[in-house]
Formats: C-alpha cells, sequence, structure tokens
C-alpha cells in the first residue's frame, strides 16, 4: 500500500525518522494524512508525513558499517576515479570521509525547514562519530561545504561536546574551506 498526500508518498515498510523528536521506524500503517511508524523498541507512534523524512535504507547503512570496519567510505566520484598511490599513502590507510549536504544524504527528501535540515544532519554527524569511536577510527572528515557557515559552526559545537574529538580543518588543496578533520583520541 503506498499514499501520496500532496509531495509525501509513504509505503509500508519505508524507514522514517521524525523531524522533531528522536523518532525512527519503520512504516507500518498508512492513514490519509499520517503514518503510524513502528520503532526500534517496537512502539508504534502515529505521527503526521510532514513531519517525517525517509531514511537511507538498510543496505546503505550496513554499506557503511561494514566501509568503516573495513575502509574508507568513498563517494560516487571517488569510486569512478582511477587509483593512485604515492608513498605516502601507502599503508596509511584513507580517511572515511561523510558529506553532510542533503542531497547527498537522502535520495528523496521533502522542503524541510532549515532547523529540521540542520538537526537531521547534526544527528547523521552524531551517529558517525559514535559509530568511529565504536570501531576505532582514528579521523574522520566531514564535508559541509562554505554557505552561510551555519552547519560548520553547529558541527563544531557538536564535536566539542566530546572531550576526545580534536577538530582541525581538513586540507584546503582538497577540499577549500569546506571540510573538517576529526581526530579521535581512543580511550
Amino acid at each position: 500500500m503506498q499514499n501520496n498526500v500532496g509531495k509525501y508518498s509513504f509505503k509500508l515498510g519505508d524507514k522514517v525518522q521524525h523531524l522533531d523528536e528522536m523518532i525512527e521506524g519503520e512504516v507500518v500503517v498508512i492513514h490519509e494524512k499520517s503514518v503510524v511508524v513502528s520503532d526500534q523498541d517496537g512502539f508504534e507512534h502515529e505521527i503526521a508525513m510532514d513531519k517525517l523524512i525517509f531514511l537511507p535504507d538498510q543496505s546503505e547503512e550496513n554499506h557503511l558499517k561494514t566501509s568503516l570496519l573495513s575502509g574508507p567510505v568513498q563517494s560516487k566520484d571517488e569510486e569512478n576515479k582511477p587509483k593512485r598511490s604515492t608513498k605516502r599513502e601507502k599503508g596509511l590507510p584513507k580517511v572515511p570521509e561523510f558529506d553532510l549536504h542533503l542531497e547527498k544524504m537522502l535520495d528523496h527528501y521533502p522542503n524541510l525547514h532549515k532547523n529540521n535540515a540542520l538537526d537531521y544532519q547534526l544527528n547523521y554527524a552524531r551517529m558517525q562519530l559514535e559509530r568511529a569511536i565504536a570501531n576505532k577510527t582514528p579521523r574522520v572528515i566531514f564535508i559541509h561545504g562554505v554557505g552561510e557557515g551555519i552547519l560548520k559552526q553547529q558541527l563544531l559545537k557538536l564535536i566539542r561536546q566530546y572531550d576526545q574529538f580534536d577538530p582541525q580543518p581538513a586540507s584546503p588543496r582538497k577540499y577549500g574551506a569546506g571540510a573538517t578533520l576529526v581526530y579521535i583520541r581512543q580511550r
């Protein structure tokens, strides 16, 4: 079953996240203007469709977990580039990169209010930082772009909440001023 209300198109089994609350799960019932979402604890929440965004499907999440355990995450552009190796790169693992631009994170996203989009981006960054700690990843790069600088400011604020992270500007030659490298001190 699928329901198209205005710009929202949900179907049973879609993975979704609430924009204002920390609720995410799977669509189990579709009503005219709302859906019922079953969270990971089995609780069901009826949520208005305009308060939900789609999450990447589980295969992407599993790919991300596997990539963090086995090596760096590559963007679509990097996958198509020929591999080149220098003496300096040999033996050093590539640094996982996470692009925080919404169009890179989500296949479909409704017209999100700026604050809701920012919350989603920061939640995603927090999730990647926690995975990096769990997987003992020594450093990660967040690509935030230049823009008005709000995402970068909020990302740095998030990073500084943890005493084991050391944020630095990422390579200006590669990223300009649009990325932050985070060193992770393991405990």
